[in-house]
């Protein structure tokens, strides 16, 4: 009697266990993957293997392994499914990287060690993001073309001060900020006072954004440096004319949920920065 018992206690106990891999497995199933991602999917990455899906508000990203090489590829419902870019997990190596792109950074970040790369294709073009870190500085990320142009670099506090697991984001607010931002990459948590921050890369561009514990969105902040090309014509005349002599030297946009404006830091040699707060029809909002 006591071996048919554990013989019984055995067998449900695998059951248990197939059950459970099959949640884990049946995520597609759960989720389809719509036959216009599939196809798409297997026109452009046809050798994919270790295949896994996952899915966010109206975004889905397909991980896989192509020639024992990581990719991420995504995709984004506009209406209709599309591809949107593919990431592919480069060993961080100067041979992974074109002599212009080495060249660059030798001559910008003498003494830095590469310690990750990535090479992005979207619709519109294709670059390198590259993790930069060097003893006693915080670790730097470049986006940066194949002719060694410098699309974009930020500095990346790894550890936020007051970082806090993903796990423990209360879920309206990780559920109002994916619906927001479903593209949102290398994303980062901690609290600042009673909101939860979020750091993350979003359109090729840093953000940082404040929600409330209910998931109520307060701000976002979007880094352009040292992109001023999104700048009107109406703000670069009123700096020209009120501010004359004067350089653009970082550009910031906030949104807020009844305003946006652009955040200026104007340098000039001998003078104290002004940071001016103007929106895009070249009202100021004010000056520091």
């Amino acid at each position: 009697m006591k071996k048919i018992f554990l013989k019984t206690m055995l067998i449900a106990i695998m059951a248990i266990g197939l059950l459970g891999c099959s949640k884990n497995s049946s995520t597609p199933e759960k989720w389809p993957v719509p036959d216009e991602v599939r196809n798409e999917f297997t026109q452009r990455f046809p050798n994919a293997t270790k295949v896994e899906w996952e899915f966010r508000a109206n975004i889905i990203k397909a991980e896989f392994v192509m020639s024992k090489t990581e990719y991420d590829a995504w995709f984004e419902n506009s209406g209709v499914w599309k591809w949107i870019r593919t990431e592919q997990d480069l060993r961080p190596s100067s041979n992974s990287l074109p002599a212009a792109v080495n060249i660059y950074l030798t001559s910008t970040y003498p003494g830095w060690r590469v310690d990750d790369i990535n090479y992005i294709t979207t619709p519109s073009g294709s670059y390198f993001e590259i993790e930069l870190e060097k003893r006693g500085e915080m670790d730097v990320t470049l986006f940066i073309k194949e002719d060694g142009t410098l699309l974009y670099s930020f500095i990346d506090n790894d550890i936020p001060d007051n970082y806090i697991s993903p796990a423990s984001i209360p879920s309206a607010v990780r559920e109002a900020f994916y619906t927001r931002y479903p593209k949102a990459i290398r994303v980062k948590w901690e609290m600042e006072g009673t909101f939860y921050e979020v750091e993350f890369i979003n359109d090729n561009f840093k953000h940082e954004s404040l929600f409330k514990t209910d998931g109520t969105w307060v701000r976002t902040e979007i880094d352009l440096t040292p992109n001023t090309a999104q700048l009107s014509s109406a703000i670069l005349s009123h700096i020209s004319t009120n501010y004359p002599g004067w350089r653009i030297d970082d550009v910031d946009l906030i949104q807020v949920p009844d305003d946006e404006y652009f955040e200026l830091e104007l340098e000039k040699a001998g003078q104290p920065d002004i940071i001016l707060q103007i929106r895009r029809d070249g009202s100021p909002v004010h000056s520091i």
